[in-house]
């Protein structure tokens, strides 16, 4: 008689292999030959001799056996054993079919599934306002004016959250994945405080190690400037957002011509900062 109502369209019902007849108490179950272990006695449905045998009265189930309760004969015989579904073997929920409240606390890693940073409740590293990387270093002079050429020295951290920037290497270590903010502010001449004349063009550019820096590649073409003749201060300024994996390297480095650098009194400092956006 085919079932009045709502078709069952999920879980799965096993008839297993038939048993062969013998005086015993004890039977093995098999499931295509091979042994089979129901995750409970309540879920198997038992007949023998053509009666309904009551779990856990009548039978129990131990790992891949039966066990009756009275030891069965040689006449007696086991018409059929069927499992109402087997441990951990439920449906596919529909779409929509599951509430939050249907899930257990902690039961999503939602690292493996999104990208960028996650707060601690959710799995993830977790930066607050006080603890989200950001740094901001300065070089100057006490007295007196300098210059700077190829990779920038910055003298003194004014912040450093996190302890992401590298004073001794002058660079920044990217703790974690996402998108980071940089910022170089300085002035570019064509001579050195000697007044040695150099190229006509002035540049700085942002550089990016993915190898713990071995090597360094330009990731920014930065800040440029170009003299048609004598010699002056040209602001080479520029902001940048970049892409970065945890373990890159960033530094700063005037490829062409020089930094110029004085005292702060002069507000001859040159300065960057940098912060993850997320």
């Amino acid at each position: 008689m085919p079932l009045i109502g709502r078709q069952n369209i999920t879980g799965e019902f096993i008839k297993l292999d038939a048993i062969p007849q013998a005086a015993s108490n004890t039977f093995n179950l098999q499931r295509s030959g091979a042994a089979f272990a129901p995750g409970t006695t309540n879920q198997c449905i038992v007949s023998v001799n053509g009666v309904t045998q009551a779990p856990g009265d009548a039978f129990n189930i131990s790992g891949s056996q039966i066990v009756f309760t009275s030891t069965l004969s040689a006449n007696d015989v086991i018409d059929y054993i069927l499992v109402m579904g087997s441990a951990l073997s439920a449906g596919v929920p529909s779409d929509g079919s599951v509430s939050t409240a249907k899930l257990a606390n902690n039961s999503v890693d939602l690292t493996s599934k999104v990208t960028g940073i996650l707060p601690t409740t959710n799995g993830g590293v977790g930066f607050t306002s006080t603890t989200r990387p950001f740094f901001h270093a300065e070089a100057f002079t006490t007295s007196g004016i300098t210059s700077q050429t190829g990779v920038l020295d910055f003298n003194s951290v004014v912040t450093n959250q996190g302890s992401h920037w590298n004073s001794t290497n002058d660079r920044f270590e990217v703790p974690v994945n996402g998108i980071y903010q940089f910022n170089f502010n300085g002035f570019g001449s064509r001579i050195t405080n000697g007044g040695v004349m150099h190229t006509n063009d002035n540049q700085v550019i942002l550089q990016k190690s993915t190898d713990s820096g071995s090597n360094y590649t330009t990731a920014s073409a930065g800040g440029y400037g170009f003299f048609n003749s004598g010699n002056g201060y040209i602001n080479l300024s520029f902001s940048i957002s970049l892409s970065l994996n945890s373990g890159d390297y960033i530094r700063f480095n005037a490829i062409k011509a020089y930094v110029f650098i004085g005292t702060k009194a002069d507000n001859y400092v040159a300065s960057v900062s940098g912060h993850l956006v997320g």
